[in-house]
């Protein structure tokens, strides 16, 4: 397909196709009419016929293929371009009667010289149309290959954000069905730790539930599980005689919004697992609104030195790829840290699909 589009606009392709064109029309006439005419003859009424076609296609066909503009002004152009033909080929044939070039008959009388004219110059102007026909026909050919290849490498990444979804739930499921036969034989151990059990399976639980067609879940579902983390880290706290402090601000249960799964759950975890989240004069900050289909996710916290864990970020990767696919146009990510602290704000247009004015993504450690 590219080889062929190439070969349109390649000038030798041009050349090659009017040398054999008048190569024919010659030996048509040679062998029909017997007549024979100076180079000269040939070379002008030739290259007028050429400067018709390319003027044709150039200030006529182009300006107006696929264009809303007026039909009388294409009538009017194609006039136009008509009339300077044949005011070039008549100043043409008058110069070569001047010199005794030319002996053709039909130039005798003007009415004669229109007709012959008007078909030779139909014969050109077939010669056009074809050739723009084809060559929209290649361009349209080309669109549609070309789109495809991009429907192909959608569905490619449909398939790498499945595959990447398939491999997070291969853990958590085996955990999962684990923690469900923990949980009957510690029952008659101690509840409280069957209970804190059961709290650890329902946060497992989330990451397996299935999503919509469009691979989201109800935004209450994500802030639960939020809830849930937070209440699992309040308990493991507990046990450590340490307390966790942690501002939090949710929206009103019961909204209609969906959202992708473990998006806003991923953040929540990296803010308690590289977080000072007992620093008593410095607590942490989580907030979330929901504003005319705005969600808007803050979180803040101070840096927890003391750990020393290196990110192999592939699950907040994951989650920016995700966010990049579902939300190219409608989330806007800014993220501000230093030695100390760090701050996040996150904001994904739930309602509709208006664009939003500004995109700045940045990856999430």
């Amino acid at each position: 397909m590219n080889a062929l589009n190439k070969s349109l606009y390649n000038p030798l392709s041009h050349i090659l196709f009017w040398l054999i064109f008048i190569l024919y029309e010659l030996i048509t006439l040679h062998l029909v009419a017997g007549s024979s005419y100076s180079l000269l003859h040939f070379l002008g009424n030739y290259l007028i016929n050429i400067a018709f076609c390319y003027a044709t296609i150039c200030c006529v066909f182009r300006p107006f293929w696929g264009k809303k503009k007026s039909p009388m002004l294409f009538v009017i152009l194609i006039t136009f371009d008509f009339a300077i033909y044949i005011l070039l080929k008549r100043g043409l044939l008058l110069l070569f009667e001047a010199y005794g070039l030319t002996h053709y008959p039909v130039h005798k009388d003007l009415p004669a010289f229109l007709a012959f004219i008007f078909y030779r110059g139909k014969d050109f102007f077939t010669i056009v149309f074809l050739y723009w026909i084809f060559t929209r026909y290649v361009i349209k050919l080309k669109q549609l290959n070309e789109l495809t290849c991009q429907n192909c490498e959608k569905e490619k990444r449909i398939l790498e954000l499945q595959l990447i979804n398939s491999q997070a739930k291969v853990s958590p499921h085996f955990l999962f069905n684990a923690l469900n036969s923990l949980y009957g034989s510690l029952l008659s151990v101690s509840e409280d730790l069957a209970a804190r059990l059961l709290l650890i399976a329902q946060i497992t639980r989330y990451s397996l539930v299935e999503t919509d067609k469009h691979g989201k879940m109800p935004l209450d579902e994500e802030l639960n599980q939020i809830k849930l983390y937070i209440e699992f880290n309040r308990i493991k706290n507990s046990n450590l005689n340490t307390e966790l402090n942690l501002i939090c601000h949710f929206p009103e249960s019961g909204t209609a919004q969906r959202i992708i799964p473990m998006s806003l759950v991923n953040i929540t975890e990296n803010m308690f697992k590289y977080g000072d989240m007992e620093d008593q004069n410095n607590p942490a900050i989580l907030e979330i609104r929901i504003e005319n289909g705005w969600l808007y996710f803050h979180c803040f916290n101070r840096k927890n030195n003391r750990k020393v864990q290196q990110s192999h970020r592939i699950g907040m990767d994951n989650l920016q790829k995700r966010l990049q696919y579902y939300y190219p146009r409608h989330h806007n990510l800014e993220i501000i840290e230093d030695d100390h602290t760090y701050d996040l704000n996150l904001n994904i247009y739930l309602a509709g699909n208006n664009p939003i004015k500004t995109n700045k993504s940045h990856e999430l450690d």
